[in-house]
């Protein structure tokens, strides 16, 4: 019965398998125990994470708009100049 009173004031976290109070996670109201699977500090890192590549992926895509941009204007310009 310990275990089971233990078990109402926490939960384990699904991305590190650790047990953790339900302090330690954000609430949310949709799942049963009012309370997200994963603790605080597993959503940061995964917040972090997600950011950072997602930082990387626009600047790739924005350079990559840059060029074809530079192409576009490039070619109407010699357009212009053969007429």
């Amino acid at each position: 019965t310990t275990k089971t009173k233990e078990m109402k004031h926490g939960k384990v976290c699904n991305k590190c398998n650790k047990h953790k109070d339900y302090s330690e996670y954000y609430a949310n109201k949709s799942l049963s125990d009012g309370h997200n699977y994963s603790c605080k500090l597993c959503e940061k890192a995964y917040q972090l994470e997600y950011k950072r590549k997602r930082r990387s992926n626009l600047l790739f895509l924005n350079e990559e708009r840059k060029r074809d941009l530079e192409r576009y204007h490039r070619n109407e310009y010699n357009k212009k100049r053969k007429k």
